[in-house]
């Protein structure tokens, strides 16, 4: 990549090679085994690291959102740590997390050891004075001035968490994302889910997935949009069934089954599915059955 040098550059892979020579700079990266290779760039991009294990976890952001990039990279850190207990281990050498300028309502966006976290949880937003009732409450929850509301401070955490999740619900575990969408986005919920619990206890993984998962299923309802499996492609969904079902209700599914299961059967399934595909391409049966093959009597 070449570029001018005041610019700093958030890629997939590793960098390989960095020199400047007048008033340019050329990044070199190399990255293997990876479904996909993301770059962004800006001129007013800093970073902070963590190394987890031989992981280097890397936080790019604005300069002048150091506190919420910092928070994102512990978060991150925390997950990537968490999820390769659960899942198995991350193939890659770095996992970037990067602040970006997402519109219509994306909290992140996965790709293979990168993911991207909406430039809204990096600033300030809302306000809890002035305008209607639900821009007055919406002020409130997710904050203004300084001030974060619980509602943004709750998001901001589990997308972090969802968006790692999918380095193996899309990176190490591939699907068809269209199709078959519950299949990466349900499990990447279900792991923000367990990342809050894992980390903070049961109480407040059932709040953060009220908050973040349950809320966008009865905000679905309260509108007028009837139920529906959790299993349809993307195509045939509105946007609002989109995020009701197959982000809201999806994970509960997950939830149900580990209920059902135990955790012994359960999570020794979903590590078997993981080994079973990794780097690979899973059917949309792959996870029923390694559940019903590690499930025993309760297949």
């Amino acid at each position: 990549v070449e570029l001018p040098a005041e610019y700093r550059v958030a890629a997939s892979g590793v960098v390989t090679r960095e020199e400047e020579a007048g008033g340019r700079r050329r990044v070199d990266f190399a990255a293997g085994c990876m479904r996909d290779f993301a770059l962004l760039a800006s001129n007013k991009f800093t970073s902070a690291d963590k190394l987890v294990g031989d992981v280097k976890v890397r936080s790019f952001f604005r300069t002048s959102d150091r506190k919420a990039g910092e928070h994102v990279l512990d978060v991150a850190a925390w997950a990537l740590k968490d999820f390769e207990k659960r899942f198995g281990p991350y193939p890659y050498k770095q996992l970037a997390i990067v602040e970006e300028a997402l519109v219509g309502g994306a909290g992140g966006v996965e790709f293979a050891g990168l993911a991207t976290v909406a430039s809204m949880f990096y600033k300030p937003s809302g306000s809890a004075t002035g305008g209607s009732p639900l821009e007055m409450l919406l002020g409130t929850l997710m904050g203004s001035g300084a001030t974060d509301g619980p509602m943004k401070q709750s998001a901001a955490e589990f997308t972090t968490a969802h968006e790692v999740g999918h380095m193996w619900w899309h990176g190490v575990v591939g699907s068809d994302s269209r199709k078959h969408p519950w299949q990466d986005e349900a499990l990447a919920q279900f792991s923000a889910i367990l990342y809050a619990e894992d980390r903070y206890g049961a109480a407040r993984a059932k709040k953060d997935a009220d908050m973040n998962a349950r809320m966008g299923y009865e905000m679905m309802r309260l509108m007028g949009q009837p139920d529906g499996p959790v299993d349809v492609p993307a195509a045939r969904q509105s946007q609002m069934a989109y995020g009701g079902i197959v982000y809201g209700k999806g994970p509960y599914y997950l939830l149900a089954l580990r209920k059902k299961l135990g955790d012994a059967a359960f999570f020794s399934a979903l590590q078997a599915y993981v080994k079973d595909y990794y780097l690979g391409f899973a059917t949309p049966s792959a996870l029923e059955d390694a559940m019903k093959h590690a499930a025993g009597a309760k297949a």
